[in-house]
């Protein structure tokens, strides 16, 4: 026979993990919804690159002065990236990275939370690549976006 603590118990974990997976699922923090947002941002920065080329003739952000800054950034932004699968595959083929690296097992981060952290750097450099990529050009043609 269930007493009634237990079936308070029951009643607060299950509302515990609905609470948590609400949290977790919650639309504007998901992953997906994020990756959605770098991907119309990586088409938008290669329509404007490769756009006011053909069109114009105009050199595009390559050929700017901050473009080497964007690049050093891009590329440790791809690091990151690549260690983010580089940890999901070792998670996934049960390869003992943790103890081969000589990590504290207490601080290292899953491969979802690095694709996370990974996807918020893209965000702000595609969202900057573009501003300072507009700006410039505004400043160049002496108009307005």
């Amino acid at each position: 026979m269930t007493t009634n603590s237990s079936i308070i118990f029951n009643i607060a974990e299950r509302n515990s993990f609905l609470h948590n997976a609400m949290i977790y699922y919650s639309y504007p923090n998901s992953l997906g919804y994020r990756l959605g947002m770098c991907s119309i941002l990586v088409c938008w920065v290669t329509w404007d690159c490769i756009w006011g080329y053909v069109k114009d003739g105009h050199s595009t952000i390559g050929g700017r002065t901050a473009f080497p800054v964007f690049r050093a950034c891009g590329g440790l932004l791809l690091v990151h990236w690549f260690w983010g699968f580089s940890v999901y595959v070792w998670n996934r083929y049960r390869i003992n990275y943790i103890f081969l690296f000589d990590f504290d097992p207490r601080i290292v981060d899953t491969p979802i939370s690095i694709f996370e952290d990974a996807t918020d750097e893209t965000l702000v450099f595609l969202i900057l690549m573009l501003l300072y990529y507009k700006v410039s050009l505004s400043e160049e043609r002496g108009s307005d976006f």
